[in-house]
C-alpha cells in the first residue's frame, strides 16, 4: 500500500513540477508555444536546468509601473538587457533603457529601481508564471510581444493578446491575471503599446510572479543554483455549487454534498 502511495506521489510530483502546469491550480495549462514540435526559447541556447525539490515558498512579485507622456500611443520596452541597458537610465525614468522619451518606466517597489531589476534579469534570470496587469480598461485590451534573441542570429517573437485572458465572470475591468510562462534573461525583450490615457495618474502596473530564479552564486555556499516558488492563485473560475441532500423518507436529518 505504501509503495503504491509513493508511486502516485512521484507521478503527481512530476506533473506538478512540469513547466506546462501551474503549481497553484491543478487545472491551469501552461504552454508558451503550443503544439507538438514547437519552437521555444530553449531552442535558442542549450542552457537549461532544474531548481531542486522540496516545499516551495509563495512567489513574491517584481512590479513595474509604465506611463505615457505624449499625445498618442507609444510602445514601451521592458528588459532586453543585452540590447537596451547601454542606452542608459534616461531622465527621471523618461526614455529609460531603449524606450522612447515619452515613456516612463519605474519599479513599483519602494527602494528598488528599475535599473536594479533590469540588471538582475541579466545575472539572475527568472521564469514568470503569473502576470497581473492593472490599468485603464482600454490599456488591458492591447497585445504585447515577447521577443527572444540569441547571438547566433535567431529570434522568436510571441504575441500575447491580453484581452483573451479576461474572465467572462470577472466584474473588475481594470485587472487581468495572465497565466503564461516566460523566461526573462538578457536576451528577452517585452514590447507593449502604451495608450494616451495611461498617464502618470493612471499608469499600467505589471506584477511579475516568478516560478523560478537562477542564482549561480548560491553554489558557492552549497546551493543548487536557483530557487523555485509556488505561483499564487489570485483569481479563478466562477464555479457553481450544487448541493445534493442525502436522506429519504423518514430521515431525521440530511447531510449535504457539494460538487
Amino acid at each position: 500500500m505504501n509503495r503504491n502511495l509513493k508511486s502516485v506521489g512521484q507521478f503527481l510530483s512530476m506533473y506538478e513540477n512540469d513547466e506546462r502546469f501551474s503549481n497553484a491550480s491543478g487545472d491551469e495549462y501552461y504552454g508558451t508555444f503550443e503544439g507538438e514540435g514547437h519552437f521555444s526559447p530553449e531552442d535558442l541556447t542549450s542552457a537549461d536546468g532544474g531548481m531542486g525539490a522540496g516545499r516551495k515558498p509563495v512567489s513574491k512579485p517584481y512590479v513595474v509601473n509604465i506611463y505615457n507622456t505624449s499625445g498618442g500611443t507609444v510602445n514601451a520596452i521592458l528588459f532586453g538587457y543585452n540590447d537596451n541597458f547601454s542606452a542608459g537610465a534616461g531622465t527621471a525614468g523618461q526614455g529609460a533603457y531603449g524606450n522612447n522619451i515619452a515613456i516612463n518606466v519605474s519599479s513599483g517597489i519602494a527602494g528598488v529601481s528599475y535599473e536594479r531589476l533590469m540588471g538582475q534579469s541579466q545575472n539572475k534570470p527568472f521564469d514568470i508564471g503569473l502576470w497581473r496587469f492593472s490599468g485603464i480598461a482600454a490599456q488591458l485590451d492591447q497585445s504585447m510581444n515577447i521577443t527572444y534573441v540569441d547571438a547566433n542570429g535567431r529570434t522568436c517573437t510571441d504575441p500575447i493578446a491580453l484581452s483573451t485572458y479576461k474572465d467572462a465572470y470577472q466584474q473588475q475591468p481594470n485587472i487581468i491575471d495572465v497565466w503564461y510562462p516566460t523566461k526573462i534573461d538578457g536576451n528577452t525583450q517585452i514590447t507593449i503599446p502604451i495608450l494616451l490615457g495611461t498617464n502618470s495618474a493612471n499608469p499600467l502596473v505589471i506584477s511579475l510572479f516568478p516560478r523560478s530564479i537562477a542564482d549561480q552564486a548560491s553554489t558557492l555556499v552549497g546551493g543548487n543554483g536557483g530557487k523555485s516558488f509556488t505561483t499564487p492563485k489570485l483569481s479563478g473560475r466562477n464555479n457553481a455549487t450544487v448541493v445534493v441532500q442525502n436522506g429519504g423518507f423518514g430521515a431525521k436529518s440530511g447531510f449535504g454534498r457539494s460538487y
